[in-house]
């Protein structure tokens, strides 16, 4: 006597997947799938469970929820924005221009949201197209790059959201590009429908390097910190920095009858050494300077006011140490003699 195959049992999401997989639903018929799909969890779990529904919709909600599914924070404030002003033009009937310009200050994240998080839920949406990451140069622009194949290949978060979009190591997963395939469509099926596509899904590459030649993004084209101290700073310009801040300092110090003793300008940092009344804090000798500093850095370049939409320039952070048994004189000598290393 033969004996029958007993049916799957059902599982949670079956229904819900069934509804997305055949496009049209109406409300009642989605309430009752998710209904299903959350019976028995947790909130932590039903968050959870919303979230990957929504990066299922390629707009700004969506891209909210896949970037708290593989942070593991929420998005920013200020990174929202940019990625509504992206969407906003990415959804403009009449293209006047098609691209957007973010300046953002060192630290925001900038990178890690847009260049990375925003380029993988991209691919995730539009496996079949190519897109191109530019930086400095090549090692800058390939680190991108790899931390957009490591969410690809490594992240538990797209493997739930984006099961079906895999790499594909056969034509190309490393620093020349990476490809990727919809394992929705059979192998050969999507190297049909791929076949007049030459570059990689996406490629890092520096803005002068040999890997540009003849590559035609047709999803999106990303620019990320072009300009280093090689290719964009001249020496006056440094100059003029280093200027306004010795004279803001020396300043600063003459209003307040501290006596500056040596001061060296680095590329990120100062190195400051002053006496100061017992009256003054070093945390009150440090605020001023670096409130004052910062007002006229502000005041000076047009380009750090474009760049820091608060009135800080400094990092929040400081080192304060004091002489102790070590002369004012071999401190001062010592800062002079290493100006510049």
């Amino acid at each position: 006597m033969a004996k029958s195959r007993r049916k799957p049992r059902p599982q949670p999401g079956d229904k819900l997947n069934k509804l997305l997989s055949q496009g049209e639903f109406n409300d009642e018929q989605l309430d009752e799938a998710l209904l299903e799909l959350t019976a028995g969890m947790s909130a932590e779990q039903i968050m959870d469970a919303s979230r990957l529904f929504a990066a299922q919709a390629f707009n700004v909600a969506g891209f909210s929820a896949f970037y708290r599914l593989i942070h593991g924070n929420d998005l920013p404030a200020h990174a929202r924005q940019w990625v509504e002003d992206i969407f906003r033009v990415c959804a403009a009937e009449e293209k006047l221009y098609e691209g957007v310009v973010l300046w953002a200050w060192r630290g925001s994240w900038k990178s890690t949201t847009i260049s990375v998080t925003l380029t993988a839920f991209f691919v995730g949406h539009h496996p079949e197209l190519t897109n191109l990451i530019i930086g400095a140069n090549d090692d800058s622009a390939e680190k991108l790059a790899a931390a957009v194949a490591r969410i690809i290949e490594l992240h538990p978060a797209w493997q739930l959201v984006f099961p079906y979009v895999v790499p594909d190591k056969d034509k190309g997963w490393g620093a020349e590009g990476y490809s990727v395939w919809d394992s929705r469509m059979g192998k050969e099926a999507w190297t049909q429908k791929t076949s007049s596509t030459i570059d990689p899904t996406f490629l890092g590459a520096g803005y002068n390097s040999s890997r540009l030649i003849g590559k035609h993004p047709t999803g999106m084209l990303l620019i990320d910190d072009i300009h280093d101290e090689k290719n964009s700073i001249s020496a006056r310009e440094r100059e003029t920095v280093v200027r306004v801040v010795a004279e803001t300092i020396r300043r600063v110090c003459a209003w307040n009858g501290w006596t500056p003793m040596a001061l060296q300008v680095m590329p990120d940092h100062v190195h400051f050494f002053v006496s100061a009344p017992p009256k003054w804090a070093p945390a009150q000798v440090v605020g001023s300077l670096k409130a004052w500093t910062s007002r006229d850095l502000r005041q000076r370049f047009s380009v750090i006011r474009g760049t820091r939409y608060s009135d800080d320039f400094w990092a929040s952070s400081y080192y304060c140490g004091t002489a102790g048994h070590v002369s004012a004189e071999a401190v001062a000598r010592y800062i002079r003699e290493n100006s510049g290393r």
